[in-house]
């Protein structure tokens, strides 16, 4: 087995035990990936790093290895006179990309940039997954009506890679699941999923504000926008100044309550997005929509005819 640069990592073992850096990323993965101590890590061994991923699953031996990639990288910024990469941002590209590998390879067919999948790699990082995501969302199983005085809005996001365009969807619906209004909207310019999704929040809910003055619930499907959302304290991402201006419509907004609901039960803001990127061009349906969203509306509420 090639040992590489990770084996001669700074000449050996030593410098990974010395490194405050490397250490505190080590023990930052180690609270959501099962990683071997360090101090079982014999230093004076050349190979090791190969003892390290002895007796290790296949998953096990990605974790370690990703993390002494995200090590090795911070070196190199560091040599090449660049800002090291804060603890907590090294920690959310390993878990995402960790992620993202294996929603890949358990679900090819997933989309794993948009969270609409849940890879299972340990017992440990599931039962964290599942306390985080308790404590920012909560996960309709089906669409359901709003309830009483309420409005539920759905909002979706569309991404097209080959010239960087995108589309949003919205939906307003009143108790009886009756639609309030609905609109699309192409984006010229777009950078990724995320941006499509997020982009689709902020307009959904200026909709919203226009059109409702009851309470009214939010739902979307992307779990990295809704946990971008409901965390608290100012976002750090590229979509920063996205997020914060839809943290203000919230708390500007009349019993504004945002939740994340599966792909299967955003069908009717989905199509509109998807309206919106493939016509490129903006639309707007008082009390009404296109003929296909007006289908899902019905058997959402499980109406014939």
């Amino acid at each position: 087995m090639a040992i590489g640069p990770f084996g001669r990592l700074f000449g050996g073992a030593l410098p990974l035990l010395r490194c405050p850096s490397a250490r505190a990323l080590w023990s930052a993965m180690e609270e959501v990936w099962t990683l071997p101590s360090l101090d079982d890590v014999k230093c004076s061994d050349q190979e090791w790093l190969l003892h390290m991923l002895d007796h290790k699953s296949e998953v096990e031996r990605m974790m370690i290895l990703m993390t002494l990639w995200r090590i090795w990288h911070g070196r190199s910024e560091v040599v090449h006179h660049k800002p090291l990469p804060s603890i907590e941002s090294s920690k959310r590209f390993l878990c995402s990309y960790m992620d993202s590998l294996l929603i890949i390879k358990q679900d090819p067919g997933a989309d794993p940039i948009k969270g609409k999948a849940v890879a299972s790699y340990s017992r440990k990082v599931k039962e964290k997954s599942v306390q985080r995501d308790k404590a920012y969302v909560q996960q309709p199983q089906t669409w359901t009506m709003p309830g009483s005085g309420k409005m539920k809005l759905n909002v979706d996001g569309s991404f097209c890679a080959s010239n960087d365009t995108g589309g949003t969807g919205m939906i307003l619906r009143d108790e009886n699941g009756s639609i309030v209004v609905s609109a699309c909207s192409f984006l010229s310019s777009c950078s990724s999923p995320l941006h499509a999704e997020l982009e689709a929040c902020r307009e959904g809910i200026a909709m919203a504000l226009e059109w409702c003055t009851l309470p009214c619930l939010i739902e979307m499907d992307c779990a990295e926008a809704v946990r971008m959302i409901k965390e608290p304290g100012i976002d750090r991402s590229p979509f920063m100044g996205i997020v914060q201006k839809i943290k203000e419509q919230v708390a500007a907004g009349v019993d504004l309550h945002l939740s994340l609901i599966s792909r299967d039960h955003n069908r009717a803001s989905h199509i509109l997005a998807n309206i919106g990127r493939s016509l490129s061009s903006s639309r707007l349906w008082p009390n009404s929509g296109p003929d296909e969203v007006l289908a899902v509306c019905r058997a959402d509420c499980n109406l014939l005819g």
